[in-house]
């Protein structure tokens, strides 16, 4: 589903700064002219070293020439640093802007991709190298800053300067750069490949610590007796992190080895030549003492500038840069325009449906129409593609083939910020959020205040008791022991998972297999509690359980993925065989 794409150099940059532009516009501006007046100090400094020591080198006492170059000098140097500060400041000032908006812009992408997206393996390193991008971007882009508006100028800035003492002197900062270049070139390849070797393993690792430790999953580990095997997974992978870990890390240090010796071997050729020139009289003791003084730092800031600046777009393949990048460019969920409030029919002509990978479709040739006040049933064996439909229904999946119509308008058509509204489900595999217990309810309307007597109502409708012995602190109560509330048994989550479900203002229900773990009879009592109190909405139950077949308009049975028969219960059990042993086999339960 998603494809690996390369992005060179120039459109890297690009990207970038308009991201970062765009987030903090009026500090970037500021910080480029606090760097580039950085760049201009660095060379006067070192003008100003010279005059200092020619000041003192031609005088026999302290004169208001030494004094003079003297104050200049520290002058310099103190707006020097306190320019530097600034722009220091003014850089943590942008990374903070930047990873608040890139993690917004994160989030509304991620909102916007098909929810199919997220059962693709590949989408989720994707995911995870885009997380990774929203906090290198802005460090890179402040470096790339650094590089364009204060390292080039300065450089040029010093070469100008030593050509016009001694033209052959250009080759000193050259006898610095060129071989970090090379060094850093190579260990910037190897921590890129290590990073895209290390993504799939590390998300591997963090489902198996899940397995051990997560509550979710902790009683079921425990009493299955699999601890041990997931233990054993995880340390296998946490095994071959570590040796790839120390393998990259070891091939890291060669380079490093190899780096500070190429970078020695150019800082001593610097200083030969200076010395050489300063012997023979080419240049003066003073020039030689500032430029000599500048060398180390002149060093220093090479290797900065490789290591911190160049070294993340020297390869510009599947970093978290270009991870990041990769992701934003990928193409929306297309929405239409049109603004449908109500939910009076809903039709489905023709409609297929295929999961990426698989040849055989989930849902073949499904057309039927669902109307107001409408009480369904959709029933059928495992893998008959029941809560594939409830999926399209809902909006969630797009048909692969056919339309689905909402009061005759293509859903296809409809605008985004409408698509799910009027819509309620509640799934089997629902969520336990650790809130409280109004909060877990209230979440479904979220963009609402909350309405006690809303919140009340919905609890009642689905049979939860609302005692002190329960509840302490009533809607107030958490509902997870970690925070010093309770627990619930998985009956009461459903409930609560249904209170959620019919707390949401809705013209469509979907209720998916959402009472697996309440009683046969509790169920068929809840059941017609909410298909009674469902208003004028359509309700659309999938049940394993055949109680609820005798209490709604129409049952759908499906086999294979096909809607083969509608109709209502009796006519069903008249006309249908395989429907009518799936009723009789459970009449024991609700007879």
């Amino acid at each position: 589903m998603i494809r690996s794409k390369k992005v060179n150099a120039v459109s890297t940059l690009r990207q970038i700064f308009s991201l970062v532009c765009k987030a903090a516009p009026k500090q970037v501006v500021l910080n480029v002219v606090l760097l580039i007046l950085y760049s201009g100090f660095g060379a006067i400094t070192v003008h100003c070293t010279t005059s200092m020591f020619d000041s003192i080198r031609y005088a026999s006492r302290i004169n208001r020439d030494i004094i003079k170059a003297l104050i200049i000098f520290l002058a310099v140097v103190t707006l020097k640093e306190l320019i530097s500060a600034s722009s220091d400041y003014l850089s943590k000032w942008i990374c903070e802007i930047c990873l608040t908006d890139f993690s917004r812009l994160l989030h509304k992408k991620a909102s916007n991709a098909e929810p199919l997206c997220y059962e693709d393996a590949k989408y989720l390193d994707s995911i995870q190298k885009a997380e990774e991008g929203v906090y290198t971007i802005p460090f890179f882009a402040i470096n790339i800053m650094g590089l364009l508006f204060y390292d080039i100028p300065y450089l040029l800035i010093m070469d100008i300067y030593l050509i016009k003492i001694k033209p052959v002197l250009f080759v000193i900062p050259l006898c610095v750069f060129v071989p970090v270049v090379l060094s850093q070139f190579l260990e910037t390849y190897q921590q890129i490949k290590y990073k895209d070797e290390k993504t799939p393993l590390e998300r591997r690792k963090e489902s198996y610590r899940s397995y051990l430790c997560d509550l979710p999953f902790l009683k079921e580990t425990r009493h299955l007796g699999c601890f041990k095997y997931f233990y054993t997974l995880y340390i296998y992978v946490s095994e071959v992190l570590i040796k790839k870990k120390i393998k990259n890390e070891n091939k890291v240090l060669r380079i490093r080895v190899i780096n500070d010796l190429m970078s020695l071997c150019g800082f001593v050729v610097a200083v030969v030549c200076l010395y050489a020139f300063a012997v023979n009289g080419s240049i003066p003791i003073s020039v030689f003492a500032s430029v000599f003084y500048a060398l180390n730092a002149l060093q220093i800031n090479m290797e900065r500038i490789i290591s911190e600046r160049l070294s993340s777009i020297i390869v510009n393949d599947y970093s978290s840069i270009n991870g990041f990048l990769t992701y934003m460019d990928m193409p929306d969920r297309e929405f239409g325009a049109c603004r449908n409030q109500n939910i009076d029919t809903i039709s489905l002509k023709n409609v297929c449906f295929s999961y990426p990978g698989r040849e055989e479709y989930a849902v073949r040739n499904v057309s039927l129409e669902l109307k107001k006040n409408q009480r369904i049933a959709i029933v059928g064996t495992n893998g008959s593609g029941k809560t594939t439909l409830t999926k399209l229904i809902l909006g969630i999946y797009k048909p692969t083939s056919g339309e689905i119509y909402i009061n005759g308008v293509n859903t296809l058509e409809l605008a985004k910020d409408v698509i799910y509204q009027q819509k309620t489900a509640v799934f089997q595999d629902f969520y336990k959020y650790l809130f409280s217990l109004g909060e877990n309810i209230a979440i479904s309307q979220c963009d609402h205040k909350w309405e006690e007597d809303r919140l009340l109502q919905a609890v009642e409708n689905v049979g939860l008791t609302m005692s002190n012995s329960v509840f302490p602190d009533g809607l107030k109560t958490v509902l997870s022991q970690k925070f010093g509330g309770i627990d619930l048994s998985g009956g009461e989550w459903q409930r609560v998972a249904l209170a959620r479900g019919n707390y949401r203002e809705h013209e469509l229900m979907i209720l998916d297999e959402p009472t697996a773990m309440i009683d046969p009879l509790q169920e068929e009592v809840m059941y017609r509690d909410l298909l009674s109190n469902g208003n004028d909405s359509i309700i659309v139950v999938i049940t394993h359980r055949m109680a609820v077949v005798k209490d709604v308009d129409k049952v759908l049975f499906m086999q294979a993925g096909e809607l083969v028969q509608e109709g209502t219960h009796h006519e069903l059990m008249e006309t249908n065989m395989s429907y009518r042993a799936l009723f009789t086999s459970q009449a024991q339960w609700y007879s």
